[in-house]
């Protein structure tokens, strides 16, 4: 500020005349050039000048502000700290575009805020908790593997509309069976870089709000572009290595070949392969978790579906980090059996209704109702869910195939003939 202050086409008035009693601001800070926040100058021209011919109207003011708006809904979910946005609008002379009129509500009053928080209202602090730990770790290994679990609730209030958005985040450095070369790239001053990764699924998205949507971020959401888009049904945080622009991950060009991949681009590719699959692993069981507590509302089990990767839906870049993770997820127990049962996909019987499409949902009923009396591992999930587990292990899932549902109903007559042999020979 004091070298804004030094410069001839400055004025303090002028200053002065803009942002004076604007939070906190006053002539004291000027003068001082200390102030306790951040100061963002947006060069909105409304006359060419030499340096450009771009002028800025009154629409594009407003398309800033609803970019802004977008951004704040998800900006909150991996910062450190920061768990308030407020945005305020006002104007000091005329405005003839409505819709800039309508965010104008003055400095008392803001046109957008959003919150978030978990149940206990401690979620502040528990981020500067862990914020202290992770600086306390720096580069170094910590000695086993640590999360850090929340269920957090982001609420927003644009112009009076409001929108509800819960999310299970799981923050997770890792501490065991790394790599020698994960642990060479950790320690290597020209990364210089955590470890720390984080992932977010969302409970409920009924607002259909875009900001639910699987993004990637580096504690702020990259720009909203094709290559940020994942693909997947889940937020990604990490510290990957950006490029010169900083608004996009450093990649590998396609076919390059391995020796030719610098040790940057190799840090953010094992992030997807070594730290992300188990901190994604995470969010899934901890999903079940969440289930059990709400009496396995099916409404939460069909968003723990949704919460697995879809293969047919994920991007180029993001199939490795998807293919680990149903890896690591074949073996644990994320699904819900008819009876109520948490099973392995490994040992789940797949029922599939578009096998047998002219089939009614009644008989389906009947069929199943028998099943589950001999076998308890029978599962109706998304279609997504199935594909996805057969797509990585071909050939290894069972289903309730009509050839399945056959031998079932033979053997069910058979045994109703033998109880009925048997009480006739007991009559006797």
């Amino acid at each position: 500020m004091n070298k804004q202050k030094g410069q001839h086409k400055i004025k303090p008035e002028q200053v002065l005349r803009a942002l004076d009693e604007v939070f906190g601001f006053s002539k004291d800070i000027f003068i001082s050039g200390k102030f306790e926040g951040t100061l963002l100058w947006f060069g909105l021209r409304t006359d060419p000048s030499k340096l450009s011919d771009n002028i800025c109207d009154a629409n594009q003011v407003y398309n800033l502000m609803q970019a802004f708006i977008n951004e704040a809904k998800r900006s909150l979910i991996f910062l450190n700290t920061i768990c308030s946005i407020h945005m305020f609008a006002c104007t000091t002379g005329s405005c003839n575009d409505s819709n800039m009129k309508a965010l104008c509500l003055g400095l008392q009053e803001p046109f957008c805020s959003v919150n978030i928080n978990n149940k206990s209202g401690t979620l502040k602090e528990e981020k500067k908790t862990l914020l202290n730990e992770v600086t306390r770790i720096g580069r170094s290994l910590p000695g086993e593997n640590k999360f850090w679990f929340n269920t957090a609730c982001v609420k927003s209030n644009v112009m009076g509309a409001t929108c509800t958005t819960w999310w299970i985040i799981v923050n997770y450095m890792k501490g065991q069976n790394v790599s020698e070369r994960f642990e060479q790239l950790l320690s290597d001053k020209d990364i210089c870089n955590t470890h720390l990764v984080g992932v977010a699924a969302c409970i409920n998205d009924g607002s259909g709000d875009s900001s639910t949507h699987g993004h990637v971020f580096v504690y702020q959401p990259l720009p909203q572009e094709p290559s940020s888009v994942t693909g997947l049904p889940v937020h990604i945080n990490a510290f990957f290595v950006l490029n010169q622009d900083r608004r996009h991950i450093r990649w590998p060009d396609s076919g390059k070949e391995r020796n030719q991949i610098d040790k940057k681009m190799e840090w953010n590719m094992r992030l997807l392969s070594e730290i992300l699959p188990e901190a994604y692993t995470a969010v899934v069981m901890r999903f079940v978790d969440f289930c059990n507590e709400h009496d396995n509302d099916t409404r939460l089990i069909a968003k723990l579906y949704h919460a697995i990767p879809n293969k047919n839906s994920v991007t180029e870049r993001w199939v490795l980090l998807s293919q680990r993770t149903l890896e690591l997820l074949w073996n644990k127990s994320i699904l819900k059996t008819t009876t109520g049962k948490w099973i392995e996909p490994k040992k789940a019987v797949f029922m599939k209704k578009a096998m047998l499409k002219k089939v009614p949902d009644i008989v389906w009923e009947h069929v199943a109702s028998v099943f589950v009396e001999d076998k308890d591992e029978l599962v109706e999930v998304s279609d997504h869910v199935t594909e996805s587990f057969e797509q990585e292990f071909p050939h290894q899932l069972s289903y309730f195939t009509p050839s399945v549902l056959r031998n079932l109903l033979m053997a069910y007559i058979s045994s109703i003939y033998i109880t009925i042999l048997t009480n006739r020979k007991m009559r006797k």
